[in-house]
């Protein structure tokens, strides 16, 4: 902080109340001792600042931690939330297509047994219905692992 002007003061009091201040007044002296007090009174209120910036600065940094923290947990969650739900799909998918897959090779193999006069053309119609199943599965595991 810069010193105060006492010079500039004294001119101000002459020029506003037409007293002229000497060098030597008391008057000027109490100038002094009010911005030593002042200098005094600012250099607390700079470290109190300062304090505060300090005790932020660390409140927040505590904040910021527990909201990752928070956010990560929540995260982690979901995720496994959603790896649930898609094993659930899957699972449920898996037992509709084992399903589908054992009746039409059952039907395939009941409509051979029907049909011996013409055993070569049923086999071939068993082989086309097993690939169509497996052309099936695999068609629902692509759409279940896009």
């Amino acid at each position: 902080m810069q010193p105060i002007d006492v010079e500039s003061i004294r001119l101000e009091v002459a020029r506003r109340h037409g007293v002229m201040l000497g060098k030597d007044d008391p008057i000027l002296a109490f100038v002094t001792v009010n911005e030593l007090v002042l200098e005094a009174f600012l250099a607390r209120a700079r470290e109190a600042s300062d304090e505060l910036e300090r005790r932020g600065a660390a409140l927040m940094a505590q904040e910021v931690a527990a909201v990752k923290a928070t956010a990560e947990k929540m995260i982690g969650g979901a995720a496994s939330f959603f790896t649930q739900e898609v094993r659930k799909a899957a699972d449920a998918a898996e037992t509709s297509v084992s399903s589908s897959i054992e009746r039409r090779v059952a039907q395939a193999v009941a409509a051979a047994d029907r049909a011996e006069s013409v055993k070569r053309p049923a086999y071939v119609a068993a082989a086309a219905a097993i690939a169509a199943a497996f052309l099936t599965i695999g068609l629902a595991i692509g759409v279940l692992l896009k």
